[in-house]
């Protein structure tokens, strides 16, 4: 054998003996501090706000609700409905999907205050990734659905 097969048969051996990365096995699909997110999630947060509104009789102006998300409810509804079908996503075997309203949340939170992505993980228990997922394709939605009602063309 010249050096060239042996350096071929030396290679061949090296990868047959190494010993092969195991798959690692997911301890679990999420994490169990975003397990409870219809108890303690920013559904949750918004319902409460709603009810502190009703509470303090300042329903009319929306004042908690509207500090949270920088619109009103009766606007919130609105920009819900009109958005509602084009976030909509499946529920599969395995996970409810995320509700058009949380994602509609998450996304006017984040445009509200800039917050982390790891933060409002922590407040709407949704992971990281799926953040970064929703909020890009929520203002798309928007800035699609809101174009014809706002933004005019001006012709000189």
């Amino acid at each position: 054998m010249d050096q060239d097969d042996e350096i071929a048969a030396a290679a061949a051996a090296y990868i047959v003996l190494s010993p092969k990365k195991k798959k690692r096995k997911h301890k679990c699909w999420v994490k169990p501090s975003l397990c409870d997110r219809s108890e303690y999630g920013g559904m949750h947060l918004l319902n409460v706000l709603k009810k502190d509104d009703v509470y303090i009789g300042n329903n009319k102006n929306n004042g908690s609700v509207k500090n949270f998300l920088r619109m009103s409810s009766t606007d919130f509804e609105w920009l819900l409905c009109q958005i509602a079908p084009k976030i909509q996503k499946e529920d599969t075997n395995y996970r409810q999907a995320i509700s058009p309203m949380e994602r509609l949340l998450l996304t006017l939170r984040f445009l509200a205050t800039g917050d982390s992505y790891h933060s409002l993980m922590y407040l709407f228990k949704i992971s990281v990734s799926s953040i970064s997922r929703i909020i890009p394709e929520v203002c798309k939605v928007i800035a699609e659905v809101l174009n014809p009602h706002f933004i005019y063309s001006f012709s000189l």
